[in-house]
């Protein structure tokens, strides 16, 4: 799990504390703000925003996550994707349904830019 600056605490640590919160130029905070509502859907009543709240906090980080593995392993990264979309595919999702995957996935790169830092 990775550590924060000189706190030594994981980020779960970290957000667990009352007081915690992430530095601004973080990725996690534009990809909860940014990227999960992509992948989630509109939001359609209250209970759905107390809902999206948990969800949108978990997708960010398992889509930074997500991103890591891809980068280190690009390999199994394809053969998971595979693996997904024959799933689908095999329970009853017809190829269009799918159709959104490529939507969502242009919106997030057109939503975050890629920005170098040193």
């Amino acid at each position: 799990m990775r550590r924060l600056g000189n706190k030594h605490q994981t980020i779960d640590e970290f957000l667990k504390d009352d007081c915690g919160s992430l530095p601004e130029d973080h990725p996690h905070i534009r990809l909860y703000w940014d990227v999960a509502p992509i992948w989630r859907g509109p939001l359609k009543d209250f209970y759905a925003e107390v809902v999206a709240e948990t969800f949108d906090c978990g997708f960010a980080s398992g889509y930074e996550s997500g991103l890591v593995t891809a980068v280190l392993l690009p390999e199994w990264a394809v053969g998971c994707y595979r693996s997904i979309r024959q799933y689908y595919l095999a329970h009853g999702h017809a190829p269009e349904d799918l159709e959104d995957w490529q939507r969502h996935a242009e919106e997030t790169a057109a939503t975050m830019p890629v920005e170098m830092h040193d």
